[in-house]
């Protein structure tokens, strides 16, 4: 288990300030100033953040960037962690 697992206890909806968009596209996250990156799914998206699907759970910093196809390189930090899924918040 990851050491930024945050349990979902609550419903976490009614924590969303912005309506999501479903979506099913491959991306990158890029960790470590971009010396590792891992693939992932954008499983949906808000203006103020993403859910985001791995292959496997594996261990994520707090802190790293999104590489979505055809957008800039998009900074994020983890709000909450579950098995191969990470939710996040877009940071600037």
């Amino acid at each position: 288990m990851s050491r930024y697992f945050i349990p979902m206890t609550i419903n976490m909806s009614d924590r969303r300030r912005h309506e999501r968009r479903q979506i099913d596209l491959p991306i990158l996250a890029v960790l470590e100033s971009g010396v590792r990156r891992l693939n992932a799914t954008l499983v949906n998206v808000s203006q103020s953040g993403a859910m985001l699907k791995f292959g496997e759970e594996t261990e994520l910093p707090e802190s790293f960037y999104l590489l979505i196809p055809q957008h800039r390189l998009q900074p994020c930090t983890i709000v909450w962690r579950e098995s191969n899924l990470a939710g996040v918040s877009y940071t600037s």
